[in-house]
């Protein structure tokens, strides 16, 4: 499942992501956001933002692989 709205004209943004736990790490996931840029070209998007947290190594992999940058860091130190 994928939760992509229109921002704008020409901008999306994927609010959520789920592949349910036992289909993870099968290439679900890289299909899934392929599906959905197919999508959003159709729909007239020229970009697609999400948020992945910093710990989430497995899904930053994922993004960086099919072309994602990073744009912002938030950082932040308990006390």
């Amino acid at each position: 499942m994928i939760w992509l709205a229109q921002r704008t004209d020409e901008k999306g943004f994927i609010y959520d992501i789920n592949i349910w736990e036992g289909n993870q790490s099968k290439g679900y996931g890289k299909q899934a956001m392929q599906e959905i840029e197919i999508v959003a070209k159709k729909i007239g998007l020229k970009s697609i933002e999400l948020h992945v947290f910093g710990h989430n190594k497995v899904a930053r992999g994922l993004y960086e692989k099919l072309g994602y940058i990073e744009k912002n860091i938030k950082m932040e130190k308990t006390l």
